[in-house]
């Protein structure tokens, strides 16, 4: 979920209430300051893009993959 925030504009307020809700949390938006205890771990995503061309080259090679095994 690293980029989500970016790709979505979301603030820092809008981005912790996300992160509470995707862990479980059924609060109020408005209430999410008042948790008691919140504990946030940290993780860094990579992007990578291709090409729909590149893409069918290496979906190919997987099946061959497949095929073989």
């Amino acid at each position: 979920m690293p980029d989500v925030a970016v790709e979505q504009g979301w603030d820092k307020e809008e981005t912790v209430v996300s992160l509470m809700r995707k862990g479980g949390w059924g609060g109020r938006k408005e209430k999410w300051s008042e948790v008691g205890e919140l504990k946030v771990v940290r993780f860094q995503g990579m992007c990578e893009s291709v090409g729909w061309k590149e893409y069918g080259k290496w979906r190919e090679w997987v099946k061959e993959g497949e095929k073989k095994n």
